[in-house]
């Protein structure tokens, strides 16, 4: 049974860019939404109605914060940068089913490195996923199909070395 129920959505987001000093920028953005869809049905019943669930892939809040220091130094422009996001939870059905909640995560990640003075080569190394989180970011319930599920983790801690030439 497919259905294309009407829903309400509202919410806002808001971004900043601050300078607060030269070579350092400080950029942050925070998104709320609010979602309601009407008169779900569920057929099977395997899940409770609620008659009025969250949309599915909407979590409530959202948001990020990002620091970069650039400077002159050693004939170019040394930069260091940390980076954060966070977002609620959210369901993957519009059941809101508790076995398809994908639960709330935080990341943060963080890169140093070094652009040449005439801005025609790069080098960095960064970590991504600095604390190790690792949480489901999409997950998938077949319970009704040979009583299975798959879950999606986030990546875990990353180290790397960028290096970039242009011409």
């Amino acid at each position: 049974v497919i259905t294309n129920n009407d829903a309400k959505v509202y919410g806002g987001e808001v971004e900043l860019t601050l300078t607060p000093t030269p070579g350092l920028t400080i950029s942050t953005a925070a998104g709320y939404v609010h979602t309601r869809v009407e008169d779900i049905y569920n057929p099977t019943g395997a899940v409770p109605i609620l008659s009025d669930n969250r949309l599915p892939l909407a979590p409530k809040f959202s948001g990020n914060l990002r620091a970069n220091y650039k400077f002159d130094a050693l004939g170019g422009k040394p930069f260091v940068q940390g980076a954060m996001r966070y977002r609620t939870s959210m369901y993957r059905d519009s059941l809101n089913n508790p076995s398809a909640r994908i639960p709330s995560i935080f990341v943060a990640d963080a890169v140093a490195g070094y652009e040449s003075g005439d801005g025609m080569w790069s080098a960095s190394l960064y970590v991504d996923n600095i604390f190790n989180t690792r949480r489901p970011i999409n997950l998938f319930d077949n319970s009704s199909v040979g009583n299975s599920g798959e879950v999606v983790y986030n990546m875990p801690r990353w180290f790397g070395a960028r290096f970039s030439v242009g011409f």
